[in-house]
């Protein structure tokens, strides 16, 4: 729900919304994969995301920022 309703007011599509699953400043598995490489780090989010949504990531060895896919309430994934 993106908004409150009071008792006996009609739900609208309107007032739904994906749900959070991921916080800014969250520490995150990342997976990189394509062209037959498998890479796993940590990241830090950037931002709120839910599930199959894009958020910004940053590395936490190389401090580089990218785009990552929300796979679940604790990982990200990178295509190559």
């Amino acid at each position: 729900m993106q908004t409150n309703l009071t008792a006996g007011s009609p739900l609208k599509w309107s007032y739904l919304g994906k749900a959070t699953v991921l916080r800014k400043g969250q520490v995150v598995d990342v997976f990189a994969s394509g062209h037959g490489i498998y890479v796993t780090m940590k990241g830090l989010v950037l931002e709120d995301g839910s599930l199959d949504s894009f958020v910004r990531v940053q590395n936490l060895s190389s401090e580089k920022e990218f785009n990552a896919k929300v796979i679940s309430g604790n990982s990200v994934k990178v295509n190559l």
